[in-house]
């Protein structure tokens, strides 16, 4: 009989702060408010950040780096009512624009509790693509940008891993064709280097079809091989998200890919890991 897991922690909760939020409704004080109501025991704030002083590292569109944010992070979350029995952490969500150009440095990652590593936001037009776009040659890229995420030294998670967002007709075939041993061979870059391996509930709510959702087991069971542990992010932008739906969810498809709560980071694994 498959043992049930329980997930009480969300790493992954963008504010008003991001710019693909823009929700005033996404503020500290209502996220805390349905946190505790959804019966999360700890929260992580991710908003999308661009720090490094390297400005071939920026999108086009930015016309400034946006780390202040942070700061002003930091005073909401000092100002909120927060429920006794809730832990709130403050991280960022950075970025990997080119092979080996990140959107943070690790001095300035080091004042995080935590970094989530998205390598995949390839729905961005600041993603060059690969010339020929196929399942098997998008997969391969992904995995590619995996490992170099894995390796920068800046990554505590891994976000939302392995989904071509902007291209999921992708997905299934070229997951599911794919090498199992070459990808547990790249997520296990992330698990020698005690980085975590988030499952976002995009792992539902983008991957609807039968086959999607195998391709979505496959994943989560190679990373399991691979000696990856793991976290749940629901990547809210909006209040609705942050939903105890959402995260019975994520808990069934991780039952369903063999993984036992002991699979599952805590809070003490994922703070004190130094970047």
């Amino acid at each position: 009989m498959t043992k049930k897991i329980t997930i009480k922690e969300d790493w992954h909760i963008h504010t008003h702060f991001s710019g693909c939020s823009n929700d005033p409704e996404q503020n500290v004080q209502n996220i805390c408010h349905i946190a505790g109501k959804s019966n999360l025991s700890a929260i992580g704030f991710a908003d999308h950040l661009w720090q490094n002083p390297d400005k071939s590292t920026w999108p086009e569109y930015l016309a400034k780096n946006n780390h202040e944010i942070i700061a002003e992070l930091r005073e909401e979350i000092a100002n909120a009512n927060i429920p006794s029995d809730l832990q709130v952490f403050l991280g960022a969500e950075a970025e990997m624009t080119g092979f080996n150009q990140f959107s943070i440095t690790k001095d300035f990652a080091e004042t995080l509790d935590f970094v989530l590593m998205p390598h995949n936001h390839i729905h961005q037009n600041y993603i060059k693509k690969p010339a020929i776009c196929t399942a098997e040659n998008l997969i391969n890229f992904l995995l590619d940008r995996f490992s170099i995420c894995a390796k920068s030294g800046l990554a505590t998670i891994m976000a939302h891993p392995m989904l071509p967002y902007g291209f999921m007709e992708f997905f299934a075939p070229g997951i599911l064709n794919c090498s199992e041993q070459k990808m547990i061979d790249i997520y296990g870059l992330a698990a020698e280097r005690n980085i975590f391996f988030e499952l976002n509930s995009d792992y539902f709510s983008q991957a609807k079809s039968p086959e999607q959702h195998e391709a979505i087991l496959k994943i989560i069971n190679c990373a399991k091989c691979s000696g990856c542990r793991f976290t749940y992010g629901s990547d809210a932008h909006y209040p609705q998200a942050i939903s105890a739906v959402y995260i019975n969810e994520i808990a069934k498809t991780a039952e369903e890919a063999g993984l036992l709560q002991e699979d599952f980071a805590n809070i003490g694994d994922i703070i004190k890991r130094k970047i």
